[in-house]
């Protein structure tokens, strides 16, 4: 089954289970890191052709797109944009709406997997596969387990490290779904004890990551300088007030432990001005200079409290 079936399967299966444990953030509170999903090595004996480490990582990344919370990168099939972008550039195809060239995101963090077990077993543990029709006499799971690592691109530092694992009881003399027809990722497939205990793992993995790197919060920036004109990163979609008025600050020095070199934070830099937003657009606002000079793009806003 082509990729993108797999992928619409998926999400559609998603969208009728109440069970998922995360939901889409509408919070407009937190910023919305940049990260990637690269593809997993399948470790476990899964005897199905099913691509499991390329598949697994696509529908984790389905998954963490949809919460809301990050800005999720293709990284894995990246060379089809790349030759789209190649073909736009090389002056045989229209002007109009052509994409410009090094414009391409940065990803802050990579997502990277293993999976270690895919398999039904029985009460001792004994792995049991996941192809023909077998009974149980003391009990069997469907068990996944899969080993996560986010690493920061910057520092190349693993900022989290852990095994989420799904399972789901079938029974004790019942038998294990016959997988060789059930296409995975499909709709079927996540109604199988195998596709139920990966939908709790993967559930794991999005609370987990949402956990170490959701929760950072969001400040507006300055966007461009016109004049006392200042235009600033967000607007609706970030509930941006006209009236609201805003200090700006210079960025602060860059904190580093004398010892490791690693970058603890920032200080927090001067005060050079105040702005009061004018105009709220659907993703930018305009604002006024009340007070102050020496401002620039990239500094960032600190709400005046109760203004």
């Amino acid at each position: 089954m082509p990729r993108s079936h797999l992928t619409l399967l998926f999400l559609l299966t998603l969208a009728g289970c109440s069970s998922m444990s995360w939901s889409a953030r509408k919070d407009y509170k937190y910023d919305k890191p940049a990260l990637a999903v690269i593809s997993f090595e399948n470790r476990s004996n899964a005897p199905l052709n099913w691509k499991l480490g390329e598949s697994v990582a696509e529908l984790l990344s389905d998954s963490l797109y949809r919460t809301g919370q990050f800005r999720v990168l293709e990284r894995e099939h990246l060379d089809a944009v790349m030759k789209e972008q190649q073909l736009q550039n090389t002056g045989i195809t229209r002007a109009e709406r052509k994409v410009p060239a090094n414009r391409l995101k940065n990803a802050r963090y990579l997502v990277k997997g293993s999976i270690t077990e895919f398999a039904n077993v029985n009460q001792s543990g004994l792995d049991l596969g996941v192809g023909s029709l077998r009974i149980g006499g003391g009990g069997m799971h469907a068990v996944v387990s899969i080993a996560l690592k986010v690493t920061e691109v910057e520092s190349g530092e693993i900022l989290f490290s852990q095994v989420v694992t799904g399972k789901t009881y079938i029974g004790e003399t019942a038998a294990a779904t016959n997988y060789k027809n059930v296409t995975f990722g499909g709709t079927h497939f996540f109604q199988t004890p195998l596709g139920e205990a990966l939908r709790e793992a993967l559930d794991g993995g999005v609370s987990s990551i949402s956990e170490v790197l959701g929760h950072r919060l969001w400040q507006p920036t300055i966007a461009s300088v016109d004049g006392r004109t200042i235009m600033l990163s967000g607007g609706k979609d970030r509930k941006m007030k006209i009236g609201s008025r805003w200090h700006v600050r210079k960025g602060g020095e860059m904190v580093r432990d004398p010892e490791t070199g690693d970058l603890l934070g920032r200080s927090v830099g001067d005060v050079v001005g105040t702005l009061l937003v004018l105009e709220v657009a659907d993703r930018y606002s305009v604002a006024s200079i009340l007070d102050g000079n020496a401002f620039e793009r990239g500094q960032k806003l600190e709400l005046i409290s109760g203004k």
